[in-house]
Order: C-alpha cells, then sequence, then structure tokens
C-alpha cells in the first residue's frame, strides 16, 4: 500500500501518501439486550437511548434508577433508530468487506429488507455484531428501496449472545480431550505406562511398577537408559509428505544439512529454519 484516495466532503478528491489507514467510525448503539425484551419492564439510560456529553447520561441514569426502584415504568424511544449514511461507494461491513455495490445489486436480485440482505450479504454478522454497519445498512436498504413498507428498513432480529462469543468461552472451562492414541499404546498399557497428555495425543510418560511412586519409577527408567539402551514411541509426532521434480533442492533450502545423500528408508535429524 503506497496511497489512499479519500472523497472531500466540499468536494473533489484528495490522494494521501501514507503506509496504514486506520479507520474510524460511529458505533451503533448496543441496544439488542433491550430488543429482546419483548413485553418485560425495562428500564435503561446513556448512549443507548439518548446519547449526550456524560453529566446528561449521569443525570437520566439517575432519573431512570429511582424510578424503577419504585416501580414506575418509562417508556423507552423507539429503538433501532438509524442516523448512519455513507456514501455511494465504498464498504458497510468491514468486517465481511460488503460494498455498497453489493447492497445495491442484492436489492435490486429481490433481497429488499434488511432481515434478507443480511443473511444474503452477511452485513452485521461478523466480529463487531453490526455496531459499525448496522444503521448503514437499514439507511441504505431505504435508499435502494423507496417508498417501501417500513419493515423493509426495520431493526435486524436481536438474539443473543449480545456480543461475539468465544468457543473457549462458551465450553465454560471444561477441558474435554479428543483423545488419540498411537500404534502401539496397548503395548504401553500392558508395560505398566503412565501417560501425559500431548496435545491431544496420550503420550508416554513413563512405567511404573504397581504401587511404584512416581519419582522412583523416573528415576529407574533414567538409569535404565543411562545405562542400557532407550526407545522412544514417536507416533505423536507430526509428518508431511513433499513431493515433487525439485523436492530435494527445495528441502536442502529449509535444512542446513543435506537431504539428498539420505537412503531410502533413512532417517537424519535437522533444524528447519524459517
Amino acid at each position: 500500500m503506497s496511497a489512499v484516495t479519500v472523497a472531500l466532503a466540499t468536494g473533489g478528491t484528495e490522494r494521501i501518501v501514507c503506509d496504514v489507514v486506520a479507520l474510524s467510525a460511529a458505533f451503533t448503539p448496543q441496544e439488542n439486550l433491550l430488543r429482546q425484551t419483548y413485553s418485560d419492564p425495562v428500564w435503561a439510560a446513556g448512549d443507548i437511548v439518548a446519547p449526550g456529553p456524560v453529566e446528561q447520561v449521569i443525570a437520566d441514569a439517575r432519573k431512570i434508577g429511582s424510578a424503577a426502584a419504585g416501580g414506575e415504568r418509562i417508556a423507552l424511544p423507539e429503538l433501532g433508530a438509524t442516523t448512519h449514511s455513507c456514501g455511494s461507494d465504498g464498504y458497510v461491513c468491514i468486517c465481511y468487506d460488503v460494498t455498497v455495490k453489493e447492497i445495491e445489486r442484492s436489492v435490486k436480485e429481490g433481497f429488499r429488507s434488511t432481515e434478507l440482505l443480511k443473511r444474503y450479504t452477511t452485513a452485521t454478522m461478523g466480529a463487531c455484531q453490526g455496531r459499525l454497519c448496522h444503521g448503514q445498512l437499514r439507511e441504505l436498504t431505504g435508499r435502494f428501496s423507496p417508498g417501501g413498507d417500513p419493515i423493509l428498513t426495520s431493526p435486524t432480529t436481536a438474539r443473543p449472545p449480545a456480543r461475539p462469543l468465544r468457543l473457549e468461552e462458551a465450553v465454560a472451562g471444561n477441558r474435554h480431550h479428543l483423545e488419540r492414541r498411537t500404534g502401539l499404546h496397548d503395548t504401553h498399557v500392558a508395560l505398566g505406562a503412565r501417560f501425559l497428555w500431548a496435545g491431544q495425543w496420550k503420550r508416554v510418560e513413563h512405567y511404573g511398577k504397581p504401587g511404584e511412586p512416581d519419582l522412583a519409577a523416573i528415576h529407574r527408567e533414567y538409569k535404565a537408559v543411562r545405562e542400557g539402551v532407550g526407545m522412544i514411541d514417536v507416533g505423536t509426532l507430526g509428518k508431511f509428505l513433499v513431493t515433487g521434480p525439485d523436492v530435494v533442492a527445495f528441502l536442502e533450502n529449509l535444512y542446513p544439512n543435506r537431504v539428498g545423500d539420505l537412503e531410502p528408508g533413512r532417517l537424519r535429524y535437522g533444524l528447519l529454519l524459517d
């Protein structure tokens, strides 16, 4: 990237030489939870219902908190109001790279509502959950479907979760391994192996006799390897099959040691460079 061209509010364009572009846009209020409440009593304050300076937010919060404590119901303003708009070109949803032209083309194909456009173009379905593009999607729907039923530009259905949820949060701390075993697993078990987790693999930690403490077993095994001979099951290691007419030259560019003089069936340790 060497430069960007921006449209000026006064007309015309300007080319700016740069290496990186940081985009800032107004957030759509995260009123998802309020729009999921249906008929239940709800009290809300702050930018989510009445954007304004901090002093105003604090005052509104005190007023509404007092009303809630007294059981008084305060009507919420219309949720999902759109104040965002965008130009005739560029991106609507930067999470999934949905452009204005794609929205326009989708409307012409018959997807003439925010709900359909959401599912067809994936706008508002990205990591920001519509915080940057929900209002723009509604404004474009009205722009490309003038005079249409208000339902066409209504807020898209709000469903939980109200923020993106990572899989590690969904499992709530549970550690369930998809257990993988090497071809020698049963042999290890018969020899008294005790296992540890190596990723998804069950890998031998050491061999012990019934009732033998772990430390004693490790010392005994260490002495046996130092004074005799040791074997290791490397079935848990990853393997790559590399083929092609220039495979030897390719591998010798990656390894500092020779590959071409290896005989079939032989192995050689090497350092894989980055």
